[in-house]
């Protein structure tokens, strides 16, 4: 199992969170630090299996559709079907995730004009929809995915920008009530080889940034009880997964 220890991406910066460290980290109610001993960090290493992602530029709304629908299955097929997260199928079956494909037209009918992002704007998004998110019930909206079809294929990037984004909440007061989980086609742990299953716990179809109440996640980890159980369980499947899995799972790998 990969150690859980700091390794910061870049120096005087917040660590980025991949779905284990989170569970860890808020199992022992404690809130994003320099310091924290209980984050996985993602190495700087580039995964070897071929992406697909497309070149940055604007999309049309059949290419956002895709991507939702794209992320959607992986929810459903890997997150959810594979036990993963013992909280994420309670707002997917009530339809409070909000899903927005970066870069082109928004997600859940929603209407965007068509624009190339940089990665302030891009940044300019995630506080917004934290704003966005205070401002609704969990009710009607519990929780956020940023899908980013166009945008930091580079998974030296997207760490870079994962944690300018964790920077950004804790200026902005948001530190201890969202937390920043990442996903990203090209994951890879810290100390792990980029081949090793243990990275599919964290590779989706796109980079995505996912925002998460605190509250709601700590509400969970309550009910379910042995986090460590489960950080090892996962990684227990993903390592014991078939080709013929593996292909089914994460065709966007392959």
């Amino acid at each position: 199992m990969p150690q859980s220890h700091c390794q910061k991406v870049l120096a005087n910066t917040y660590p980025s969170d991949c779905l284990n460290c989170l569970l860890k980290r808020l199992d022992t109610l404690k809130r994003p630090s320099n310091k924290c001993p209980f984050n996985k960090y993602p190495s700087n290493r580039q995964s070897s299996l071929t992406q697909n992602l497309p070149t940055q530029g604007a999309l049309t709304s059949e290419d956002t559709q895709h991507a939702i629908g794209q992320t959607q299955a992986w929810l459903k097929n890997v997150v959810i079907g594979l036990g993963l997260c013992p909280f994420a199928s309670r707002p997917v079956n009530d339809g409070t995730v909000h899903f927005e494909v970066i870069g082109g037209r928004g997600g859940n009918g929603e209407s965007r004009e068509n624009e190339e992002y940089s990665e302030q704007a891009l940044l300019d998004r995630v506080l917004e929809h934290c704003d966005a998110l205070q401002a609704l019930p969990p009710s009607q909206r519990e929780t956020t995915l940023l899908i980013l079809p166009t945008m930091l294929a580079s998974f030296d990037d997207f760490c870079v920008f994962i944690d300018w984004a964790n920077s950004a909440l804790a200026l902005h007061n948001y530190e201890g009530v969202f937390q920043i989980a990442s996903f990203h086609p090209q994951y890879c742990f810290d100390g792990v080889q980029p081949n090793d299953k243990t990275n599919l716990t964290n590779r989706a179809p796109y980079p995505i940034v996912h925002l998460l109440r605190e509250q709601s996640i700590e509400y969970a980890l309550d009910a379910y009880g042995d986090v460590d159980a489960l950080i090892e369980k996962n990684m227990d499947k993903m390592s014991e997964l078939d080709t013929q899995q593996l292909h089914r799972l994460f065709p966007y790998l392959f």
